[in-house]
């Protein structure tokens, strides 16, 4: 039934099976799935389907209830997805593959983590398991070292599930801080209702073109290799992303600045992209460099009246707003006119500075967050095709202790 892998050399006491292989020959009836529209935002059956959200929703029908061996590995014959379920649930929409592994050859768990591991190209929205049924697994033959694979994995899992938390929360709380402080302020003053909502009844509500200068850049000719060839940032809108640009992936010539009479915009603008499909158009970046940009990017150079950094944390706020106008059918993506016209309250300057320090701190700590849960992400990959391939050694005793092959 194994089959060892031709291009790579295994470790003693590792042998290679296919998917197919390691799944169990039980039979059982599957259950109707429950449609999309009878999914419930509670109930007390979880369901899961071929989505990302691991529960996708609910049902209190028992009858729906999967009743085969636990657990399993719930794939998506369209998405790839993968999930380990070890819990009574019902399937939702098409497309989900139940696949039961044989005990005796594999650990559930670590079939769910190879499986992972596994590089399945993508066909669109075709089904998938026919390809996948014949990929090769490595593994160790002892169950017990699959088991100690699977406990370092799931260290690495849970520190990652942590995280995640800890920045979903941190974005939860900065979105709150947002929401008051940009209605209240923070002086503590009575509200007046205005365009943009709430606001702080010495503030005024301006449009941006009357306090910042608006404009776009331009692109050098990419026919012409010597223009990206030198030492000036130049931004593109794949860079804009709702964060702070210390550096550019681009750099142009002086010579490129020159012919296409580029502007160097100063710390402290800000950039909305203006086209982009997907989450691109109407997300902002503050400046923390002096660098040109695209045609496709709207430049905000605040005057002597606001603070770009405040101009930034309120137009964060409004990215869905921003993203949609996009969308509608008189307009294909943002312009000047638009931007120039976008509403934004304006306090004084120094309740400004008072507010962007809140909010930095709050910005900073998300983004480590976020920069974190990235390299955990990172790492898991990197250990996933270490471990699979019996490169690292892994060996518990108090603690984990892990060991190059």
């Amino acid at each position: 039934m194994s089959a060892m892998l031709s291009d790579v050399s295994l470790p003693v006491g590792w042998v290679a099976y296919t998917v197919a292989d390691c799944l169990s020959s039980f039979t059982y009836a599957r259950k109707e799935s429950v449609l999309r529209s009878d999914y419930r935002t509670n109930g007390t059956f979880p369901i899961i389907d071929q989505g990302q959200e691991f529960i996708a929703g609910y049902t209190d029908d028992e009858a729906l209830v999967y009743g085969a061996p636990l657990p399993l590995i719930v794939f998506g014959d369209h998405t790839r997805t993968f999930k380990y379920v070890d819990f009574p649930f019902a399937t939702g929409a098409d497309g989900t593959k139940l696949l039961i592994p044989d005990q005796k050859l594999v650990d559930a768990k670590f079939f769910y983590y190879a499986l992972k591991s596994l590089d399945l190209p993508s066909r669109g929205y075709n089904r998938h398991f026919t390809h996948l049924r014949n990929q090769q697994i490595p593994m160790p033959e002892d169950l017990n070292a699959q088991g100690r694979i699977v406990q370092f994995m799931d260290l690495i899992e849970t520190s990652i599930e942590v995280e995640v938390k800890t920045s979903s929360n941190i974005g939860m709380l900065k979105a709150a801080a947002m929401t008051k402080l940009f209605r209240e302020g923070l002086r503590g003053e009575v509200t007046k209702q205005t365009d943009i909502g709430e606001v702080p009844v010495s503030w005024k509500v301006v449009t941006l073109g009357s306090v910042a200068r608006i404009s776009t850049g331009t692109t050098p000719s990419t026919d012409v290799a010597e223009y990206y060839q030198g030492a000036v940032p130049f931004v593109k809108t794949a860079e804009i992303d709702n964060n702070r640009i210390t550096s550019a992936r681009t750099l142009i010539s002086d010579d490129a600045v020159r012919r296409y009479n580029l502007r160097l915009y100063s710390p402290g603008t800000v950039f909305l992209a203006m086209y982009g499909q997907g989450k691109t158009r109407g997300r902002v970046a503050l400046l923390d460099i002096a660098a040109a940009t695209t045609q496709n990017t709207g430049a905000i150079e605040p005057g002597d009246l606001v603070l770009g950094e405040f101009i930034w944390h309120y137009l964060l706020g409004r990215y869905e707003e921003l993203r949609h106008t996009g969308n509608l059918g008189h307009l294909s993506h943002l312009n000047l006119g638009y931007v120039r016209n976008i509403l934004v309250p304006l306090p004084e300057k120094d309740e400004q500075q008072e507010i962007v320090r809140l909010l930095r701190f709050l910005h900073d700590r998300a983004t480590v967050s976020a920069e974190k849960v990235a390299t955990l992400r990172s790492l898991f990959g990197a250990a996933l095709r270490d471990v699979l391939s019996g490169g690292l050694d892994i060996c518990f005793h108090q603690s984990p202790e892990v060991h190059y092959a």
